[in-house]
């Protein structure tokens, strides 16, 4: 096109929708196939530049007719959809803010495709995996759900597009590249469980009653039994502890077996590129990509949305993983975990939580009291909190202490883990309702004798309205589409920093009806913007 066009000169063509022309771009010094979209002067005409997908608006000095050996070469660029999202709101259309933000990420970035479907005459469904700032591969569709710019649609069903034997021709391998692994628990693994008809020994069946007795692990749907040491005294290392008590170690003369497996495992899974789609079901075995970029055995323990709980079978933890980090196979099942759950002997946990109640038969009296220990008893561990140790278990819903973002310690509970490195626990401080994500410095043990008193902040449902069904409002509420981000700012200002008074319509679900200092139920502000409705 370049040696063709270079010297041409203006034409005198009346140029109308859908005629196809070549286009020089003077921002690039290029002549580029297109197709006019519209007129939009005498002047100028916005194009689709159908050999990269871009639309502009250009001089229509700027277009000559495209030659017709020019128009046999199909276009180059390849329009697509993203996949298993919709736009917030209950729109059919995407916002400028979600395309802007698209547009920021992905253009000019090298992505990666995953083709969902073959469609004809229409976008072709795809997934697009894309390094984010980062360097971490972020699923697009994933990112605008967590950024609360898209929905997930509903699944209506559909067959899974890739099988597991399939994905299993990556890993083809022979069995005797795990005979070094295999020959150093070779004896360990006679005392695995015997055939229905196998004469046990003595000694077997005291080791069979000794694994009867192991917690149950959750591992022996997929994987073998661990194996447990004769000598009824061995060094361990412990590897986890588990949300539920479990301790899971690793006998000292396994070290050396569960070494080379794991070489075995980086050599075998060395340079493997992105799982293309798969359906996971809970209790799978599969390999992980860990944090430190070793790969791990491990099972599926919940599948839900774009991360998977799993828990790696030889270590005993249990992690949150995205999908793109773990492939799917049943080799290296025949070997039993290198880890052994274990519980405590005649030892019963004491599982502490701060007392939730909202019962509302105590006197206020005894409330006021109550809230004047609460604050001199945390004034006491504000004092002495550097001596408290710091959290190592971080099961939800335990309490703590935290410190919040005024320099000061109140009581919380844990929520969730939301980043591994470093570290990132979401917590709610109970006695104001608040959250906050913290790191596990600012998170330490609490003091026993504060869980005797009850949380001060109490969830409560506001009575006599629901959303207007008239709310054009676009931006919406990401976790409860039904209402508009701009209804949820006004209430905000309603309430925050303001002393209200409510009145109790239902004690069993704490729902209130809230007025404000002119003795006005607060909502009625939402009402009169038409961000709300009334509701008997």
């Amino acid at each position: 096109m370049a040696s063709f066009y270079k010297e041409s000169q203006p034409q005198p063509v009346e140029w109308e929708s859908e005629m196809h022309c070549a286009v020089y771009l003077h921002d690039v010094g290029q002549w580029q196939r297109g197709q006019i979209s519209r007129i939009v002067s005498k002047t100028s005409a916005e194009v689709l530049l159908y050999d990269s997908g871009a639309e502009e608006t250009v001089e229509v000095s700027c277009l000559r007719k495209l030659e017709e050996s020019m128009k046999t070469t199909k276009a180059l660029a390849i329009e697509c959809s993203l996949t298993e999202i919709r736009p917030t709101g209950g729109s059919t259309q995407w916002t400028a803010t979600v395309c802007e933000c698209l547009s920021y990420y992905l253009t000019g970035a090298q992505v990666k495709i995953i083709i969902q479907e073959n469609a004809k005459g229409c976008a072709l469904p795809v997934k697009i995996l894309c390094k984010d700032e980062t360097g971490k591969i972020t699923d697009t569709s994933e990112y605008l759900i967590e950024q609360g710019l898209a929905l997930r649609n509903r699944r209506t069903g559909g067959a899974c597009l890739v099988s597991k034997e399939h994905l299993e021709v990556h890993f083809k391998q022979e069995n005797a590249q795990l005979e070094g692994c295999n020959s150093e628990i070779a004896g360990a693994r006679n005392r695995t469980v015997p055939e229905e008809n196998t004469t046990v020994s003595e000694s077997g069946q005291k080791s069979l009653k000794t694994q009867e007795l192991l917690p149950h692990s959750g591992m022996d749907e997929v994987y073998k039994s661990p194996i447990v040491p004769e000598a009824k005294i061995f060094q361990a290392v412990v590897s986890c502890v588990g949300g539920d008590g479990t301790i899971y170690i690793i006998p000292k003369l396994f070290e050396t077996a569960l070494n080379k497996l794991m070489a075995e495992i980086q050599n075998t899974f060395k340079g493997l590129g992105l799982l293309i789609p798969y359906c996971w079901k809970k209790g799978e075995a599969c390999v992980v990509r860990g944090s430190d970029t070793l790969w791990y055995r491990a099972k599926i323990v919940e599948v839900s949305g774009s991360t998977l709980q799993v828990q790696y079978i030889d270590r005993g933890y249990i992690e949150s993983i995205p999908q793109c980090h773990l492939y799917p196979t049943t080799f290296y099942t025949g070997i039993p975990p290198f880890c052994i759950p274990c519980q405590l002997y005649k030892t019963l946990p004491v599982y502490i939580c701060l007392d939730s109640s909202t019962k509302h038969s105590a006197t206020e009296r005894a409330a006021n009291c109550d809230s004047e220990g609460l604050s001199k008893a945390l004034k006491w561990c504000n004092k002495i909190v550097k001596t408290l140790p710091h959290l190592t278990n971080f099961k939800k819903e335990l309490p703590c202490l935290a410190e919040y973002v005024d320099g000061l310690w109140y009581r919380a509970k844990l929520l969730s883990v939301t980043q591994l490195v470093p570290v990132q626990i979401l917590v709610q401080f109970v006695d104001y309702g608040t959250y906050l994500v913290a790191p596990t410095s600012r998170l330490r043990h609490i003091p026993c004798h504060l869980l005797k008193y009850p949380v001060q902040a109490v969830r409560v449902l506001l009575a006599g309205f629901r959303p207007a069904s008239n709310d054009k409002n676009v931006e919406r509420i990401p976790y409860s589409p039904e209402w508009s981000l701009k209804a949820l700012w006004t209430m905000v200002d309603c309430v925050e920093g303001k002393r209200l008074s409510a009145s109790i319509l239902v004690r069993n679900e704490v729902t209130i009806s809230l007025y404000g200092d002119d003795k006005n139920l607060v909502h009625l502000k939402l009402i009169e913007m038409g961000l709300a409705e009334l509701d008997q």
